[in-house]
């Protein structure tokens, strides 16, 4: 039950973090298996790499105990929607690399 109510504040927390930042959230759940997955969109549009990292940063910051791994979509204005997955090992890397 405790990992539960963690994982429901870190959701929580990933997603005003994500919004603060500037993504609308479309969805963010952690599944059974301890994968996150992420639909989000940036008002620009944006499907650049930094944007998938500082999500993937973000993610991580409040999920690292939860997450094995993740799953980013970054909708698009032209619907060439992006979607990377990234191993706990990724995201631990890209969180270290942002310092988020």
């Amino acid at each position: 039950m405790l990992s539960s109510c963690a994982a429901i504040a870190g959701l929580s927390a990933a997603g005003e973090d994500l919004q603060d930042a500037g993504f609308e959230v479309h969805d963010l759940l952690l599944d059974g298996d301890d994968s996150v997955y992420a639909d989000l969109e940036r008002s620009d549009g944006a499907t650049e790499v930094e944007h998938f990292e500082q999500a993937a940063a973000i993610i991580w910051d409040h999920l690292d105990d939860e997450a094995q791994q993740a799953e980013i979509r970054l909708r698009s204005p032209d619907d060439t929607d992006e979607i990377v997955t990234y191993s706990a090992a990724e995201l631990q890397q890209i969180h270290e690399r942002t310092g988020t």
